[in-house]
């Protein structure tokens, strides 16, 4: 597997490491979440607020539920 760049936060980082633990693309993931690709893609670069919902729908495609996704944010940047 290529040599990943990791975002700029801790969802960031998580999302993409899920993501990549499922060997998907951006466009994977987004057709998962019923989200657009360019949606994951701001998300996975740490820009702007993310919804709440669209949280949940990513954790829904990953099979988690979003307090899993929000403890596994947390156990990375070390808040737990």
């Amino acid at each position: 597997m290529p040599m990943m760049e990791l975002g700029r936060t801790p969802l960031a980082d998580r999302l993409i490491l899920e993501r990549a633990r499922r060997d998907w693309s951006q466009e994977d993931l987004a057709r998962e979440a019923g989200i657009s690709p360019a949606t994951v893609a701001k998300v996975e670069k740490g820009r702007g607020g993310t919804r709440a919902r669209t949280l949940f729908k990513i954790a829904t495609a990953f099979g988690l539920d979003a307090t899993e996704l929000y403890e596994l944010v947390r156990e990375r940047s070390g808040d737990a």
